[in-house]
């Protein structure tokens, strides 16, 4: 089997910038020449109208929950970037079965390894695949634990604000007591998105977060990854990064890669 890293971008919170994140560094690992198979679990499915070549997705990564049967090759395609696929998940309003299985399927025993025989069937079938990277929803279902369990690595992406400093002893709490002693998923970096240096907020939190044993990483608050999403587009594909943003994605990318 293929030795892919597993990671995923997760907050139970909504709106901190997760998608743009995974669709980032995602993008820069495909730069640099890694093979990345994207995995939208979100039934807002951000990421899949960024990076689906159609609106409305013919088979979703619900389908294959439902019935693992059909294959991996079903729901695995291929962007408009070479090294970049995406198992993508249809919007509720146009169908998107997500929640449901989430509701009606995740408790039942016989699915308590599904994301993890899904990422077995991954690395089976795409045997050069580098890196499998998971877009979380801003929960903690079922599937979110099933996720956490079945990846390497998790990457919380949180705001520059008190109370996201103030949850990540909730966070802890629950990822330990989720791993029962397991040693994965690890937890060893954190992502700090839409930093602004000219507010006086953000800056009074900079102490705190610097104090903190992780590693982080404090991404710039840059209209470019809006124009990215905007566009169903790569930020590398549009251009017009700051300087300090492309230094900064850089990074985390070449620490990620340097776990290989």
């Amino acid at each position: 089997m293929v030795k892919a890293r597993v990671i995923c971008f997760y907050n139970h919170k909504g709106g901190v910038g997760k998608t743009t994140m995974v669709a980032a560094i995602a993008g820069e690992l495909v730069a640099k020449g890694k093979k990345v198979i994207l995995i939208d679990t979100d039934s807002q499915s951000n990421l899949t109208a960024q990076f689906y070549p159609t609106e409305n997705p013919e088979v979703e990564l619900a389908d294959y929950l439902f019935e693992p049967q059909i294959g991996i090759r079903k729901i695995i395609n291929l962007t408009k970037y070479p090294g970049l696929f995406i198992i993508p998940s249809r919007k509720l309003s146009i169908g998107g079965k997500i929640d449901k299985w989430t509701r009606s399927e995740a408790t039942e025993i016989e699915n308590r390894n599904a994301v993890k025989n899904l990422i077995t069937e991954i690395k089976n079938t795409i045997t050069d695949v580098d890196y499998i990277v998971f877009d979380m929803p801003p929960s903690y279902s079922e599937l979110e634990k099933k996720v956490l369990l079945a990846c390497d690595e998790v990457i919380p992406v949180l705001q520059i604000d008190k109370y996201s400093i103030d949850g990540l002893s909730d966070f802890f709490i629950l990822l330990n007591k989720l791993k029962c002693g397991d040693e994965k998923p690890v937890l060893k970096r954190l992502i700090f998105n839409n930093y602004d240096k000219r507010k006086l907020v953000q800056k009074s939190i900079i102490p705190a977060i610097e104090n903190l044993t992780l590693k982080n990483y404090l991404v710039p608050n840059d209209e470019a990854f809006r124009k990215a999403a905007m566009q169903s587009k790569a930020v590398q594909a549009i251009g017009g990064l700051k300087p300090e943003t492309t230094e900064i994605i850089e990074l985390i990318t070449k620490n990620i890669m340097e776990e290989e």
